[in-house]
């Protein structure tokens, strides 16, 4: 899937993106971010490859243990492109379905939770 990652006050960065690494964090592969990810940074990834602020997405604060909010941009050869590994971010906000005989997902809003990833945009208000 598409998807955008951006810090409140960043510029957008949209790519193909893996929702589920199986790893805690996220990361922005083959991709020079700036110093601005740091830990208590607010930001949204959004998908569908729009970062308009209407988009469906998550948003979160980089660098908190009980968000997965961990950032790093790595470089990884075997990757062709740049690419965003969501990692468990998006399972904080949403219920996730796979259909692979279709080759779609579903996503459904989960409850909000105190000091956690909130679902944003779409019918979900900011």
């Amino acid at each position: 899937m598409r998807a955008c990652l951006q810090r409140n006050d960043g510029k957008p960065v949209c790519a193909p993106t893996l929702i589920d690494s199986g790893a805690p964090g996220i990361e922005l592969v083959n991709h020079h971010a700036d110093n601005g990810w740091t830990e208590g940074t607010a930001a949204r990834l959004t998908f569908g490859g729009s970062a308009d602020t209407e988009a469906m997405g998550v948003r979160f604060t980089v660098g908190r243990r009980m968000q997965a909010s961990r950032f790093n941009a790595v470089a990884d050869p075997r990757v062709e492109g740049m690419r965003i590994r969501s990692g468990l971010l998006t399972y904080f906000a949403y219920d996730v379905l796979y259909d692979a005989d279709r080759g779609t997902i579903a996503i459904r809003a989960r409850p909000a939770y105190q000091d956690g990833v909130i679902a944003v945009g779409g019918s979900h208000a900011d």
